[in-house]
């Protein structure tokens, strides 16, 4: 019966489908390297439709000015209509992940014995095929949520010939004097120095006494909330956005966190949380409905003049959702390959994970930073 089991086994792999983050019986999975994941709060709450499309680059269409045909007249007076040209077009590349997960045939041969019955065989290579699944989405999701988090630069995730998807730091910038990241120029081909409505907001805080009712970070958060609110005008509504806010977060590193969380104990007279009037913890902060939320891929983000957030300096992104999108190509949407032996290796077999994705913004203006007034970085 020498081979059978791998002949199986490859057969199991190939017509199965692949299971997200579920281990085998009672395997714990302690792989991942994140405690909380910005692409999930990317993701909650959109229809497959909004995450998933297809084509050979990912477009959009951005009105940045009005036609300014408004004026008051005279009787009999002369009009000089215009034609000006209104909308930005932006395009931005598919870029390409993979991972995957490798198996041998003495490692199947070895774990499935001519003595099994069919039952017990199959639940042993269910139990290898969703170890070997386990290690390989881990890997997957831990990645994409790094490059969503990666350092920007602009030849690697601007440039056409790139082959880093944007990260949030791509398009949202302290900097309120060229409006974009160190080394950039444009942000998804448009110069945001030259475009006012193609920047982010920005509001600071004094770090050195951040519970200060005037110049602390609730200040700092009073004034981000009006900034990155846009209303509708009550009339034709239709030609205009619905600013909601219902997919805003605000994200913050673990410092940042433990901060705000400090700063709302100390500005009431009662511990409250959780229907527990002994809770410190403010376990769902919010501010304004909005939740601010721990990423704690931004604990030690080398972002900022290439080091991360100094001690007692936390940035607080805000974000909305409904502007920032990330998306994969229908057609490449984690497609699983069936089992490639490898020539120089034909004991030994590769499963592979293909997708194309990318994040586009749509938005910037509807986006802002709390930064520190004097960051050290």
């Amino acid at each position: 019966m020498a081979g059978t089991a791998l002949a199986e086994f490859t057969d199991f792999v190939g017509i199965t489908g692949q299971a997200i983050f579920s281990g085998p019986n009672d395997i714990i999975n302690d792989s991942t390297e994140h405690n909380t994941y910005l692409l999930r709060k990317a993701l909650k709450g959109k229809p497959l439709s909004a995450v998933v499309k297809g084509g050979r680059t990912i477009d959009d269409t951005i009105q940045f000015d009005n036609n300014g045909s408004f004026s008051n007249y005279q009787t009999n007076a002369v009009f000089s209509p215009s034609n000006p040209q209104l909308t930005t077009n932006i395009s931005i590349n598919w870029r390409f992940s993979k991972f995957e997960y490798v198996y041998t045939d003495q490692e199947i041969e070895l774990n499935a014995t001519d003595g099994m019955t069919e039952g017990a065989r199959f639940h042993q290579y269910k139990e290898i095929k969703m170890q070997k699944e386990m290690g390989a989405w881990s890997s997957g999701v831990d990645g994409i949520e790094n490059q969503l988090l990666a350092v920007p630069v602009t030849g690697d995730q601007e440039a056409a010939g790139g082959e880093d998807q944007y990260s949030i730091f791509s398009f949202i910038s302290e900097d309120t004097t060229n409006f974009h990241p160190t080394g950039w120029t444009t942000i998804e081909g448009i110069n945001p120095a030259n475009e006012a409505n193609w920047r982010n907001q920005v509001t600071t805080y004094d770090h050195t006494d951040p519970l200060n009712i005037t110049t602390g970070v609730f200040a700092a958060f009073d004034e981000m909330k009006q900034d990155i609110y846009f209303e509708m005008p009550g009339t034709r509504d239709q030609y205009f956005e619905n600013d909601t806010m219902n997919r805003c977060c605000i994200i913050a590193s673990k410092q940042g966190m433990t901060l705000y969380q400090q700063a709302l104990r100390a500005s009431n007279d009662r511990l409250v949380g959780n229907g527990n009037s002994s809770d410190p913890s403010y376990a769902d902060p919010a501010y304004a409905g909005i939740p601010v939320k721990r990423i704690s891929g931004l604990d030690d983000a080398a972002v900022y003049t290439s080091a991360a957030e100094a001690a007692g300096e936390p940035r607080y992104y805000w974000l909305n959702f409904n502007y920032i999108k990330v998306v994969f190509h229908t057609n490449k949407y984690f497609q699983q390959s069936a089992p490639i032996r490898h020539p120089n290796q034909p004991f030994t077999h590769v499963v592979y994970f293909d997708t194309y994705w990318n994040m586009i913004m749509r938005s910037r203006r509807r986006q802002g930073i709390v930064a520190p007034t004097t960051p050290s970085n």
